[in-house]
């Protein structure tokens, strides 16, 4: 258990993708499916990353499962893959994409941007 901010959050891992420096924490709020995380600058503060842990699955599963269709199809370009990710977690989860600096939607500003 540990208290962030106040409030309650058990901590179930760490988060890192290739290019991170830092992990981030991964946490459950006491008593509530969100889940949540701290960011890799500030690991004071935790912001909501997806709606519940399976939905922070799937997204990583459409991420990879367009990438493959896309790249097959031969049609890949960055800023389609973005939006068609975009559409996707907007319908899914559009929570975790409402906060603009947090980790989905700085992603997708990765692809959106080509970088």
């Amino acid at each position: 258990m540990r208290v962030i901010e106040g409030e309650e959050y058990i901590q179930i891992g760490h988060f890192a993708s290739y290019g991170m420096r830092d992990s981030y924490g991964l946490y459950l709020k006491q008593g509530s499916d969100m889940f949540f995380t701290t960011s890799s600058l500030d690991k004071s503060n935790v912001y909501m990353l997806n709606k519940n842990l399976g939905t922070f699955f799937l997204f990583h599963l459409i991420r990879n499962e367009l990438a493959t269709k896309v790249r097959l199809e031969g049609s890949y370009t960055s800023d389609e893959y973005a939006r068609a990710l975009r559409g996707n977690f907007e319908k899914i989860d559009p929570i975790a994409m409402k906060n603009i600096e947090g980790y989905w939607s700085h992603l997708l500003e990765d692809y959106e941007t080509g970088l």
